[in-house]
């Protein structure tokens, strides 16, 4: 156990300093520093680039990076809650005072491909049809979302469950490929699509 002082114990009291958001800014720091110090030495950048390339790194660091990794925002709601924290914390790296700017070049149709409802949309699209291509009846492998009714013709159904259907890159990019398919719009005329499933 940690030693007492003043009725609180070591473990007690380092508990208390990291929680303070300007003690972890701070200890960053310094490790970033250090971590700048070290690759500046040519020596140390030449025994771990070595290192990596050889693929020196044990099972277990191997095992532990792959699964930091896949746990990573895996769920698109907290990647997206995430997201929006960082833009509170950070307002000046959205939108124009971004460095990454490009004066607003992304169409809707990419920020809505990009967004989170998208991908939780894409995700219930597989999970309903047990990650199986409706067409070939293949389970797993590249998977793709198709919207039965067009995106850019049915806002309204962009991220409805039931406007999807789950195709492996193959017959997704067959079905596309078809011109003689054709659908009713709303209002009951008809539209060149892919296939009616």
């Amino acid at each position: 156990m940690g030693q007492k002082s003043l009725g609180i114990t070591s473990s007690e009291r380092a508990k208390q300093t990291w929680s303070k958001p300007e003690f972890r800014q701070k200890m960053s720091l310094i490790a970033s520093e250090r971590q700048k110090r070290m690759w500046k030495d040519p020596e140390y950048r030449v025994k771990q680039t070595e290192r990596f390339k050889a693929g020196k790194q044990t099972l277990s660091f191997k095992q532990n990076q792959s699964r930091a990794q896949k746990n990573r925002f895996s769920d698109p709601i907290e990647r997206e809650k995430v997201r929006l924290i960082l833009i509170q914390i950070n307002p000046h790296l959205t939108g124009p005072d971004s460095p990454g700017w490009k004066g607003g070049v992304s169409t809707e149709n990419e920020r809505g491909r990009k967004s989170a409802s998208f991908r939780m949309w894409r995700n219930s699209v597989f999970k309903k049809d047990n990650w199986t291509c409706q067409k070939c009846y293949s389970r797993g492998g590249k998977l793709h979302p198709h919207h039965i009714k067009p995106y850019a013709l049915f806002k309204e159904l962009r991220y409805d469950v039931n406007n999807g259907i789950t195709l492996c890159a193959d017959c997704h990019r067959e079905l596309h490929s078809r011109k003689h398919c054709i659908l009713e719009d709303k209002d009951g005329s008809t539209i060149r699509t892919s296939e009616k499933f």
